[in-house]
């Protein structure tokens, strides 16, 4: 099986681990609070990974910006109150950066 997020979800489910997997565009603040949603429908929860990263390879400066950063926003906001008591949320997105006129290694 291909490693994609389906792949994973699958796998950890086959574990023994309560898990469920779900698209959403981090940068449509709708789409994120319908996420947030289906959350609190399903109880709340106790661990978030938001991993989500636009590079300058991927995407423009502002896409990256909305994605990497507005993104992360929107879901640390419509999430707070669908946490479970101690709880954690881990937030990874890209961080490379150039300066201009500078050369990239």
């Amino acid at each position: 099986m291909p490693f994609t997020w389906m792949a994973r979800v699958a796998a950890m489910s086959d574990g023994g681990h309560d898990v469920s997997g779900l698209v959403c565009d981090v940068s449509d603040s709708k789409a994120v609070a319908s996420l947030a949603e289906e959350a609190r429908r399903d109880g709340g929860f106790r661990a978030l990974a938001h991993v989500v990263g636009l590079s300058v390879s991927m995407a423009d400066g502002e896409a990256i910006l909305r994605v990497n950063l507005a993104g992360a926003a929107l879901v640390a906001h419509a999430f707070a109150d669908v946490l479970q008591p101690g709880a954690a949320g881990v937030f990874i997105a890209s961080a490379r950066v150039t300066a201009p006129g500078r050369a990239q290694r």
